[in-house]
């Protein structure tokens, strides 16, 4: 995993045109849409959003210019080495209920660029597209902070009501220490809302779960947001955007482990113990 030195490169996508192309070459790979609707559950969150490429204004772009050119000398040297053309789109605000996220096999899509866009951000979602480019690798370091690909069947109430996320949307279900599995899942499933949910743990031997979080995860990861736990991506999505906040958790340490130092942002006060 790498080269010798920095090949990142960023696309600001100016053109609604170009973008709309590039997120159909994504869903060609993902069918992340595609799955969106065929759920009925996923199919209602969505009903008031609309996902598709949102056109730039100069202004956009510039600011998009400015705060790329100013995270670049930041970013972790293991991502400027690992990753190459990296595809910024912007998309209609209401997309995925507001939220940034990542589509095959470059491309971060903001549905608001000047409201969403953070460094922390930015590393965040390069990360996603770094897991989706080296998943063996991943799935590597994941069994080493003991998290393993979990493929037995989630009881219908708990699978049918859980929101699809597009950067996990391949390996969905994932086992913390051979014990719990999390599940994010719409809140009210009456009325279900993309940006409303919760993350629910499912004890695979007991067969039972609970809406609070188990003192295993509790103990490994603290104050971590509670997005994290839905996903080891996530989790280390989270833990490594930003290890001056996070760094103190006994997860970031066992991760730092694994994966190395140049893991870090070029700014980092953490230094690997």
């Amino acid at each position: 995993m790498g080269n010798q030195s920095s090949s990142i490169s960023f696309h600001i996508v100016y053109n609604k045109l170009e973008a709309q192309t590039l997120l159909h070459e994504a869903e060609t790979k993902d069918f992340y849409l595609e799955e969106c609707r065929d759920d009925p559950m996923n199919a209602l969150a969505r009903r008031k959003t609309a996902y598709s490429a949102n056109g730039m204004t100069d202004r956009e772009y510039k600011f998009f210019e400015v705060v790329v050119e100013n995270a670049r000398e930041k970013i972790p040297l293991r991502l400027q080495q690992d990753l190459k053309t990296v595809y910024l789109i912007q998309l209609m605000p209401s997309a995925d209920g507001g939220m940034p996220h990542t589509r095959p096999d470059h491309m971060i899509c903001y549905p608001d660029i000047t409201r969403t866009f953070s460094f922390q951000t930015l590393i965040h979602e390069l990360w996603h597209i770094h897991q989706r480019l080296f998943r063996e690798e991943w799935v590597r370091i994941f069994h080493e902070m003991g998290w393993e690909e979990w493929k037995g069947k989630m009881p219908a109430h708990l699978d049918k009501t859980r929101r699809l996320n597009p950067d996990t949307l391949d390996t969905p279900y994932w086992c913390y220490q051979k014990t719990w599995v999390p599940i994010p899942v719409f809140r009210d499933i009456r009325q279900p809302n993309v940006t409303e949910t919760d993350i629910w743990f499912y004890h695979v031997s007991l067969k039972y779960h609970v809406k609070s979080l188990p003192k295993e995860m509790e103990k490994e990861y603290g104050e971590v947001p509670w997005s994290a736990y839905e996903h080891p991506r996530e989790m280390a999505a989270y833990l490594l955007s930003d290890p001056d906040r996070y760094g103190q958790c006994p997860g970031f340490e066992k991760l730092l482990r694994v994966i190395g130092a140049i893991a870090l942002p070029r700014e980092s006060n953490v230094s690997p113990k």
